[in-house]
């Protein structure tokens, strides 16, 4: 039977039957509430819809429904391993500062009692990994087989003779293929890791002042019963502490662990006191600043790719907000944008990057960290062929003097506001607010 004759004989045996007025809306809240409880695949399977009398019949050509299974973290059932699994008083310490740092968020609580994973000595002092089961979300998740996998689970970092709940992350899934690192310990320099082997870890990047290109230092973590532990250099801020699996060298981001910083939160002691404040622009995202008129459009949403493919990026970070955009147009044809860039939420970069005609990036130019005193200046990059300098500094006019032959002070030039061209033979730019306060900046590398 094909579908037309199926189609006719539904409406031969539905013929005078009526449906209730209110059933198609029944229908669609039921739906949604059933998508929202579980979003399902059915891998090949077909329905033909057939309206008949007001009612919808759905055959589906494959009836196996798709299997489902309960991903279990095996870190809630292993044995509690460390040099400190024989302490049951310092589990039973752990366990309870878990229960009481870690919030009870609404649709997620928490299942069963916390188990102790790991807890032992390190060289940032003593510390207890524990696990627990908690609700699933909403969202399903899916193994490489196409299965739902409905486990979820949570795990913290606890650190201290008497243990406090620094960090945490969600396992939706059970533990990831990827594991996670967190970051802890006097000024947040020992990590400790979970969910992947053969580890090396980096206290932080910088750009090469030869080759003007992103690179880093690695060192190897080492494996101790079931969780890997370093320890990093001392310069560098926290976040941009990298952990990967593997050839450090070829590692991309796909090899990189989920970093977890303890200095995201007050102290790096209390996951409840108020959060760190992240990273923050000083520029507003989504301001564009036309210097001298220029008429070329705004950079596009590839800034990140295309830093990236300019090494001039942490090729492990994965969050790059940017800021405002301010564009020159060059007199041979096309134009710059300076544009601000936070990297992981804590290097603060101001970029140029080079257009053609047709605003093409064909080029990017790292200009320096952005300035972070309470000056008006945000930074200044090189423009490419000794065409001056771009001074950044918003809300601010910006005022220069000119340089006679011989480098005697000339005239005093208004370069304008926001944002100025200064030439490169011009040292400092002059800046004055709405309320007219006055500041001088070098134009020179720092």
């Amino acid at each position: 039977m094909d579908t037309t004759e199926l189609s006719r004989a539904l409406r031969e045996a539905t013929e005078g039957l009526q449906a209730p007025p209110t059933l198609a809306a029944a229908v669609l809240r039921g739906g949604k509430r059933r998508r929202t409880r579980r979003r399902v695949v059915l891998a090949g399977a077909m329905a033909v819809v057939i309206a008949a009398a007001g009612l919808v019949v759905v055959e589906m050509t494959k009836a196996d429904p798709p299997q489902i299974t309960t991903g279990v973290n095996p870190m809630l059932t292993t044995p509690t391993r460390g040099d400190l699994a024989g302490d049951q008083a310092y589990l039973d310490a752990a366990v309870t500062a878990f229960d009481t740092g870690m919030p009870n968020e609404p649709g997620k609580a928490r299942l069963d009692r916390p188990h102790v994973y790991w807890a032992g000595t390190t060289d940032g002092g003593k510390v207890a990994v524990v696990v627990q089961e908690v609700e699933r979300s909403d969202s399903t998740g899916y193994a490489s087989d196409g299965t739902i996998i409905e486990g979820r689970s949570v795990v913290g970092l606890l650190v201290g003779t008497k243990p406090v709940l620094v960090n945490s992350f969600p396992q939706p899934y059970g533990t990831t293929t990827k594991g996670f690192a967190f970051v802890y310990g006097p000024n947040n320099r020992t990590v400790i890791a979970l969910g992947a082997k053969n580890l090396s870890v980096s206290t932080t990047w910088r750009i090469a002042a030869t080759s003007g290109r992103a690179e880093r230092d690695w060192k190897p973590m080492v494996e101790r019963d079931g969780v890997w532990l370093g320890e990093t250099d001392a310069q560098g801020p926290p976040e941009n502490i990298r952990v990967v699996t593997g050839d450090p060298v070829a590692a991309g981001y796909d090899q990189s662990l989920t970093i977890l910083p303890g200095t995201r939160w007050s102290l790096g002691t209390d996951r409840q006191a108020k959060p760190v404040p992240e990273g923050v622009l000083r520029t507003e995202p989504g301001d564009v600043f036309r210097v001298s008129g220029s008429t070329s459009r705004p950079l596009g949403d590839n800034v990140h790719e295309t830093l990236m493919a300019a090494n001039l990026l942490d090729p492990l970070a994965g969050v790059t907000p940017t800021g405002a955009q301010f564009i020159v147009d060059l007199p041979g044809g096309g134009s710059v944008v300076a544009i601000e860039v936070v990297s992981m939420f804590i290097m603060d970069g101001l970029f140029l990057a080079q257009r053609d005609a047709a605003a093409k990036i064909t080029g990017w130019t790292y200009c320096g960290l952005v300035r972070k005193d309470t000056g008006g200046l945000v930074g200044v990059c090189e423009l490419p062929g000794q065409a001056g300098r771009l001074a950044v500094a918003p809300g601010m006019v910006l005022t220069y003097q000119a340089r006679l032959d011989g480098g005697v002070g000339g005239d005093w030039v208004n370069a304008g506001k926001d944002a100025a061209l200064i030439p490169a033979d011009v040292p400092t730019v002059h800046l004055a607010d709405p309320r007219g306060r006055t500041e001088a900046h070098s134009l020179l590398r720092e």
